[in-house]
């Protein structure tokens, strides 16, 4: 736009500036979001600021911006529609969010979903500033403080509405907060399962011959806070004698970080015949006396 010395050409100007400023404080939240994020081990006291920042990110500032893109006039929607509106389409546009960073190779992680929540909120302010781009400058929705007297202005109706949203808006910040800042346990879970010789989770062994290896895949995975060692035994109890309980596997120790996965295929020879012959696959931590994961599976033998 030529700049001008006359009055309403700086007026201009000056209106021109304010009809994006709401898009400015949405990249302006973007980047201290991001620098939060990044510098969250050395500050944590911003974490609660960080949270509360990134909600809104997540349950408004993506369905305010397609709402703009939508409804770029002022008359389309009144205030109350408005941010229901957009309350709704943020909701509605996680889902395909998901799935499409959940199809892409980086997977569901920190980074790849901040950078498709930005790029799906520069994609709908980009629409939305080209379609106020077309609109005169009196046509365009732009938001506003609602003052004391903005609010006597309402009708009643109307004045309920906000304050539901409002308390709905504070119910679901304060959930959220409370189960982001709500103290970690120590006590994590370990993974400890097993599959069929092909290595899905179908095919077991359920009958074999006296003769016949018995082959299945273990795999542990460690969900704990720090490194752990770990080793599994297999025991199989005949069925006619509830007393005899042999060991007929003890694996060697293998360690874990956290997050990391271990799986071996392991064979042994079933030492009796019988049906309902039970076999229990036991992982311990390295050190411990009792295991911490059990897991059973019956199997007939055969002559």
């Amino acid at each position: 736009m030529k700049i001008t010395d006359t009055i309403d050409g700086k007026v201009a100007i000056e209106e021109r500036q304010i009809a994006w400023h709401d898009f400015g404080l949405v990249w302006l939240g973007a980047i201290t979001l991001l620098l939060l994020i990044a510098f969250e081990a050395k500050i944590t006291i911003l974490q609660p600021l960080r949270i509360l920042l990134g909600l809104a990110y997540v349950l408004f500032v993506p369905g305010y911006c397609l709402t703009a893109a939508l409804f770029p006039r002022v008359d389309d929607l009144n205030r109350v529609e408005r941010l229901g509106l957009s309350i709704g389409l943020s909701v509605a546009s996680i889902p395909i969010l998901v799935l499409v960073l959940d199809w892409l190779p980086w997977g569901l992680h920190l980074w790849p979903i901040l950078l498709g929540e930005f790029g799906t909120i520069g994609i709908f302010m980009a629409v939305a500033l080209w379609r106020r781009s077309r609109l005169p400058l009196n046509m365009i929705y732009l938001p506003r403080i609602m003052w004391r007297s903005s609010w006597s202005s309402l009708s009643p109706s109307d004045r309920c509405i906000y304050n539901l949203l409002m308390g709905s808006a504070l119910l679901i910040l304060g959930l959220a907060a409370g189960i982001f800042l709500m103290p970690v346990t120590d006590k994590f879970t370990t993974e400890f399962y097993i599959l069929g010789s092909d290595g899905f989770v179908a095919d077991y062994p359920y009958e074999v011959s006296l003769h016949d290896e018995v082959k299945v895949n273990v795999g542990v995975m460690n969900r704990e806070n720090s490194e752990r060692n770990y080793y599994f035994e297999v025991w199989v109890t005949d069925s006619l004698h509830p007393d005899g309980r042999e060991r007929v596997i003890r694996s060697d120790s293998f360690s874990l970080r956290p997050g990391e996965k271990y799986e071996q295929s392991v064979s042994w020879h079933m030492p009796s015949m019988g049906d309902d012959q039970k076999v229990e696959l036991l992982l311990f931590p390295q050190g411990a006396r009792a295991p911490s994961r059990q897991l059973r599976m019956w199997i007939n033998v055969r002559e």
